[in-house]
């Protein structure tokens, strides 16, 4: 999957991470117009990738100032936290 790193890019993943962990890494749901829970696994160890993480770290340094730098902040906690404690459902 191609990662695209511009502001709006990384605002919208920040966003994605902090406003659905529980149904995504919790019931391994993507929310939408239906719960959908196939590709689920495939996005949670994307997002948990090595690569993801550190583009959202690096990121969170070019955009520190930026209105929506503490979501990317948090992203970043959630995405450390899930690998470290691998408290996603069985991938």
């Amino acid at each position: 999957m191609e990662v695209t790193e511009s502001k709006a890019s990384i605002k919208h993943l920040s966003n994605f991470i902090v406003n659905e962990e529980i149904a995504l890494f919790e019931r391994n749901k993507i929310r939408g117009f239906y719960d959908k829970t196939e590709h689920s696994k495939e996005l949670i160890n994307w997002i948990l990738s090595e690569n993801i993480g550190k583009l959202i770290q690096r990121k969170y340094f070019e955009f520190e100032n930026e209105s929506f730098s503490e979501k990317i902040s948090w992203a970043e906690q959630i995405v450390t936290f899930r690998i470290k404690s691998n408290t996603y459902n069985n991938l």
